[in-house]
C-alpha cells in the first residue's frame, strides 16, 4: 500500500489526523495562524500533499491547475455539518477505497452512499 501525506483544511477537525492513520497528516493549524488558501496551496503543491476539505475552494483550484503545479490530491468530503467523532467514522470508514483511487486520480468526491473520482 503507498503511503500519503495529508493537508487537512482549516474546516476540518484536528483529530482527523487519527482517522488517516497509517498515514501522515497535518493540520492547516499546525502551520501557523491565517494562512490564505493560495498559500496552504503552494505548501501542498511544493509537499505533494493530498489536501482533505470541505469547501469547493481547493476542488475549484484543482480543476484548473496544471498536474505539475498543484497537490497530490484533492478530497472533498460531502457529509454534512458532522462532530468531530462521526466525522472521524465516516472517513475511516471510507479510507481503503479513496487511497486505492489516489493512485489514478488527483479529484476525489466522498458523500456518504458513493465516491467520485476524477
Amino acid at each position: 500500500m503507498t503511503l500519503y501525506s495529508f493537508l487537512i483544511d482549516e474546516n476540518l477537525s484536528p483529530h482527523l489526523k487519527h482517522a488517516l492513520m497509517p498515514h501522515t497528516a497535518i493540520h492547516t493549524r499546525d502551520l501557523g495562524e491565517s494562512l490564505t488558501d493560495s498559500w496552504l496551496w503552494e505548501h501542498a503543491t511544493v509537499q505533494q500533499l493530498v489536501v482533505l476539505t470541505k469547501d469547493a475552494d481547493f476542488v475549484d483550484r484543482m480543476q484548473v491547475s496544471q498536474v505539475e503545479r498543484s497537490p497530490r490530491a484533492v478530497i472533498q468530503l460531502h457529509c454534512g455539518n458532522l462532530r468531530a467523532g462521526p466525522m472521524r467514522q465516516f472517513l475511516e470508514a471510507h479510507l481503503e477505497d479513496v487511497v486505492e483511487l489516489l493512485d489514478r486520480y488527483r479529484l476525489i468526491h466522498l458523500y456518504p452512499d458513493h465516491i467520485e473520482a476524477f
